[in-house]
């Protein structure tokens, strides 16, 4: 490390309070993380993630579609802080159980580390500008010790659903990211002005402290950021299938088909039901190997967690489909692997290309797919969906739509 400037305590300042607070929700006093993480990219500046980072107030609007009326309440109540870094605070319950650490948006506070590091909820985010308009964002996951497993695993798939780049949260953010460099490319606006509840800051123990709605911390930000820019100084084999299960590939195929053209004509409901009550449906991040209960993956989302994702996309409010994405996917190579007489299933294998037309901007997708089909209830059903992305060890673009 440089032997010039502030040391670690010095320039974290009182924000070190609230990362003990952070660390504290384990029972330990220590936290580990899940391998793996979650990358994602948008094409815009990269201080629009650290101003969404500690902002609720675009909460009510932009996530309607992915928060209740009720957590949006509590979600609303508390302060806001700034010194170089950032913080917004709202009311905590430090509690162990399903949503231990604070796994709902209803408690807790999320930091902006000037300049790349967000910490919120169950999550450290690393900001990565690449350019003055393209930012690659790369997400862990908090794992907490001595708690139950199912706790962990509850909270990296809270985190899977809402975040990274086919998060219900997400998205609309990346989306509202790239609209927003996309405008502010026109003239007719010089400057963009950051005066929201600038007549009612007061300074609370040292710090300047506003209400939720205000851009208090968005200023404190800036006011960094010139004082670092105007200061510079250089630094130093598939299995044999049996035969004794008879399955006509034709009927295989045609159920491949059939449920892509569900997701590309938007009948998500009509899709959700070829799939049994305890299936699984995964994308995994990394590798196509990884084990689910330890690494983070894109999706990893139960029959319920699929109805939310349905939910959300008819909810209107879905901002990163509007417009709605036109999607094309293409089924081929469908290998039959082995089958099991006693429960009546096959495993299959496609691969498959998905090419999306969204806002003037085509996107590509190639994956391979692997079934688990079930046909115990005397039609083929869908008991696991794994998609292993080509491209899912590399920084994602926004995926609002399902895979």
């Amino acid at each position: 490390m440089s032997e010039e400037g502030p040391t670690l305590p010095e320039y974290l300042g009182g924000i070190t309070k609230f990362l003990d607070a952070y660390v504290a929700t384990s029972p330990t006093g220590k936290i580990e993380l899940f391998e793996g993480m979650q990358k994602c990219a948008y094409n815009g500046n990269w201080k629009y993630q650290l101003e969404n980072g500690v902002d609720p107030y675009h909460v009510g609007s932009l996530h309607a579609s992915a928060v209740t009326p009720e957590a949006m309440h509590i979600y609303r109540q508390g302060n806001r802080l700034r010194d170089g870094h950032r913080r917004s605070w709202r009311h905590r319950s430090y509690r162990l159980g399903a949503n231990a650490g604070g796994c709902e948006p209803s408690g807790g506070f999320n930091l902006v580390i000037f300049p790349n590091l967000v910490v919120l909820r169950s999550q450290i985010r690393t900001v990565r500008p690449i350019a003055v308009n393209r930012t690659e964002i790369y997400t862990n996951v908090v794992k907490l010790q001595n708690v139950p497993d199912e706790v962990n695993i509850r909270r990296m798939r809270d985190q899977e659903f809402e975040f990274g780049a086919a998060g219900t949260f997400f998205t609309d953010d990346i989306e509202i990211f790239e609209r927003t460099q996309e405008g502010l490319q026109s003239g007719a606006v010089e400057w963009l002005v950051f005066s929201r509840g600038l007549d009612r800051e007061v300074m609370k123990n040292g710090y300047m402290t506003g209400n939720m709605s205000d851009e208090t911390q968005h200023r404190g930000m800036y006011q960094n950021w010139k004082r670092l820019m105007t200061n510079y100084t250089r630094l130093p084999c598939p299995r044999r299938r049996s035969e004794t299960m008879q399955v006509e590939r034709p009927e295989i195929e045609d159920f491949l088909y059939r449920e892509a053209r569900l997701l590309d004509t938007r009948k998500f409901e009509e899709w959700a039901g070829l799939f049994t009550d305890d299936a699984i449906y995964w994308v995994p991040a990394g590798r196509d190997d990884i084990d689910p209960t330890r690494h983070v993956s894109v999706i990893h989302d139960d029959k319920a967690a699929m109805a939310k994702r349905i939910k959300r996309l008819r909810s209107g409010f879905a901002y990163a489909q509007d417009p709605q994405s036109r999607v094309h996917r293409l089924i081929s190579n469908v290998e039959l692997g082995a089958t099991d007489d006693e429960k009546q299933t096959i495993e299959v294998t496609c691969v498959m290309l998905l090419i999306e037309l969204a806002r003037h901007r085509q996107t590509f997708h190639s994956a391979r797919c692997e079934f688990t089909l079930d046909r115990s209830s005397g039609s083929w059903r869908v008991r696991r969906k794994k998609v292993n992305l080509l491209r899912n060890g590399e920084v994602l673009e926004n995926t609002p739509y399902l895979i």
